[in-house]
């Protein structure tokens, strides 16, 4: 059984200086539940969230400030970035797993270091990718924040596979650690300018909503292109499915529980909630998401857009899993009176996690039953995420002039089965 092995190079966020403070609001977070009612905000429009005793410090301050003030009088020194061999990075490797682990590797060591007063803006051509400044509204105020973005890395996502599931996207486990990064970011950002822990998640969310709206088919040229976190920011934008899915996973980072809500031609985020009056939710697996728009800025959490009420929801709730794709090629051959069948079996893991306990089986099925002609199995085996599997079983026999289905199934411990049936041979 032949393995393919392949990983994604992370980039330095600019840490914006601290805002003036406000004091703090006397809300709560409870055990991973979003308390809507008790969120903090102090905009009028009668679709903001619900705020119960929030006191706003008189005044306004700028809180986009993006130099990082020295707290003595020495003179700022650029110190340079931190460089590693590009010429291992523009070597073309194999395509598969272990090759998005190895690029992955090299381009987390390639991450610039930015320091007070040190432009960071790359000028045209420059091999270190692009700086996004990213400017939104919250409560009154305005916050901005730079990030520096790679080429390499942006490219190492592109070439990934778009066949999985939405959420996957959201816990892609080659995404974690830029998710975690600039969630934590965002996080020290609002609690340095004076928001209350239970205000994070919405200062996070006004973040995502005011990316700018692209259609899939004018950036990409296909119908549907969900991006991963990283591509959304450094395409600088997205449609419903990359806000979508960029926001669910900034909040799962927070340790909140958070779905896709996957509408007929439109997507969202619900995250766990004990709703308020009027709040609306979806209930899964006895949970309430409540409703979170990621285009729209200003959107009141739990107002479903008129277009979309009582219209029926996959509800996709954001869980590290593995899954499994399988695909095969059979050959078959005619002898005296016998057919002799070769199956090679591709098995990749496109999940988030592990798979542990794998097997794959292959059977020549006699059509519309169970009943084998023949068929063989797989050891069992592992397969991390972004990491696929060949294995071949030679020489299936079945009677001449008999006929009969290919059938490849995966199965293991911690995944749900998948199978793939041919057509009826010969």
């Amino acid at each position: 059984m032949e393995r393919n092995d392949s990983r994604p190079h992370y980039s330095t966020i600019r840490e914006p200086a601290r805002a003036l403070p406000r004091e703090d609001c006397e809300e709560r977070k409870e055990g991973g539940w979003l308390d809507t009612g008790m969120a903090c905000a102090s905009r009028a429009d009668t679709r903001s969230m619900d705020c119960r005793s929030c006191r706003r410090r008189e005044g306004t301050a700028s809180a986009g400030i993006l130099l990082a003030l020295t707290s003595s009088l020495r003179p700022v020194r650029c110190r340079p970035a931190l460089r590693v061999d590009r010429r291992r990075v523009r070597q073309r490797p194999p395509r598969g797993p272990a090759a998005i682990a190895a690029r992955t590797a090299v381009a987390l060591a390639a991450v610039s270091v930015v320091l007070s007063g040190c432009s960071t803006t790359p000028g045209v051509g420059d091999r270190r990718g692009v700086t996004r400044e990213f400017v939104w509204p919250y409560d009154g105020r305005t916050y901005n924040l730079a990030l520096d973005l790679h080429a390499d890395t942006y490219e190492t996502f592109r070439q990934r596979e778009r066949r999985r599931d939405y959420d996957l996207f959201a816990s892609d486990q080659f995404s974690k650690r830029f998710v975690k990064e600039i969630t934590r970011k965002l996080a020290r950002y609002g609690k340095a300018s004076g928001l209350h822990d239970s205000e994070i998640p919405y200062f996070i969310a006004s973040f995502v909503q005011n990316l700018p709206y692209t259609v899939d088919d004018v950036t990409t040229g296909y119908d549907e292109y969900p991006r991963f976190p990283y591509e959304t920011l450094y395409d600088n934008g997205g449609d419903c499915e990359d806000t979508s899915i960029l926001a669910s996973a900034m909040l799962h980072e927070l340790r909140y529980e958070v779905a896709l809500l996957h509408f007929p031609g439109h997507m969202a985020v619900g995250f766990a909630c004990r709703p308020a009056f009027g709040q609306q939710y979806y209930r899964h697996d006895g949970k309430r998401y409540c409703y979170l728009e990621t285009t729209v800025d200003d959107w009141g959490v739990g107002v479903v857009p008129p277009s979309i009420r009582g219209v029926p929801v996959t509800v996709k709730p954001i869980i590290a899993r593995p899954v499994m794709r399988v695909e095969f090629i059979a050959e078959y051959r005619q002898l005296i009176d016998t057919v002799a069948v070769d199956v090679t079996a591709s098995i990749k893991n496109l999940g988030s996690e592990t798979a542990h306990g794998a097997t794959v089986h292959v059977a020549l099925r006699k059509p519309g039953t169970h009943y084998a002609w023949d068929q063989t199995e797989s050891h069992r085996f592992r397969l991390t995420p972004e990491e696929s599997v060949t294995y071949t079983a030679s020489d299936l026999r079945v009677r001449s002039g008999e006929p009969f289905q290919v059938y490849v199934l995966a199965r293991g411990r911690n995944f749900r089965s998948e199978e793939v049936i041919s057509k009826v041979l010969p």
